[in-house]
């Protein structure tokens, strides 16, 4: 199995909206978007609406994944749960009214590939490669890969006009 690193502070990032209005077309095409502009491969998991009497719930997850070498992958997992959301109408735009939660946990992946996975012995190389050979390197990529993740969810926060800046 490769070596993950969480990115994500408490392993996990939670925004959540209390029962309030906001624009679910806007907040489905970010997945998109953005793995485009950052340059990461962009995979739906998982999209359900049931609807009931009190409106939609809507279950989506992202994967997002990015290879940075040949050693090392960027994953980032996000995960939006939507209750109770019903149309409603704001000036001239038609929005939503419901509940949010949204999940996001990222993590770096070294030997994703599990090359150095078949012997212990090459188990033992690959952990002192990566913890006191390469340690400093692997910190500054576990960097780019967390101010990716944030602004990932800096405009999440922005289409559910929670402002961070």
């Amino acid at each position: 199995m490769s070596e993950n690193w969480p990115i994500t502070e408490e392993g996990i990032l939670v925004i959540r909206k209390k029962y309030g209005v906001f624009d679910f077309k806007k907040l489905y095409k970010l997945g998109k978007i953005w793995a485009e502009e950052n340059k990461y491969s962009w995979h739906e998991k998982l999209f359900t609406d049931k609807v009931s009497s009190l409106g939609h719930e809507i279950e989506v997850e992202w994967e997002f994944t990015k290879k940075f070498s040949a050693f090392v992958k960027f994953q980032i997992e996000v995960k939006i749960w939507i209750l109770r959301m019903n149309p409603v109408k704001s000036g001239e735009k038609n929005l939503e009214k419901g509940e949010v939660e949204i999940t996001i946990k990222s993590e770096m992946q070294m030997d994703y590939r599990m090359n150095w996975e078949k012997k212990a012995f090459l188990k033992l190389l690959r952990h002192i490669y990566i913890h006191y050979v390469k340690k400093r390197y692997f910190n500054k990529v576990a960097g780019a890969l967390w101010v990716e993740t944030y602004d990932l969810q800096d405009k999440i926060k922005e289409i559910l006009e929670q402002f961070t800046r």
